[in-house]
């Protein structure tokens, strides 16, 4: 099951990333899924520079305005489905975390440290 597209997701790259450079028939694949439709094909290089950057951090916003892919023919909602879907890339969840302080705890604390001495 593929996770709703959206620009503020964050995506990493997987092991698997590097058979994209090796593997001939996962590259036509590849480039033939993502092409914009009637463009012609993209660079493999640029395709492979996109999923590269895809770090803990980085939405596909960041790489969108970073690497522009309509000028680079590549269709990135495509780019993201397809590595997903081989297991390419895969997406970071965002958790949010509630930090609880304890005021009491604090102030005892900063009370010890002051009679140290």
């Amino acid at each position: 099951m593929i996770p709703i597209f959206q620009y503020s997701n964050c995506y990493s790259v997987t092991p698997k990333l590097r058979i994209l450079a090796t593997d001939v028939k996962l590259q036509d694949e590849c480039i033939r899924t993502v092409t914009r439709t009637g463009f012609q094909n993209p660079n493999l290089r640029d395709i492979f520079r996109m999923y590269c950057s895809m770090k803990h951090g980085t939405s596909v916003k960041d790489l969108c305005l970073r690497f522009n892919p309509q000028s680079l023919r590549i269709d990135e909602i495509r780019l993201i489905q397809f590595g997903i879907l081989r297991e390419l890339i895969r997406r970071v969840q965002k958790v949010s975390t509630y930090l609880l302080f304890d005021y009491k705890l604090n102030i005892y604390n900063n009370n010890n440290n002051n009679n140290i001495y």
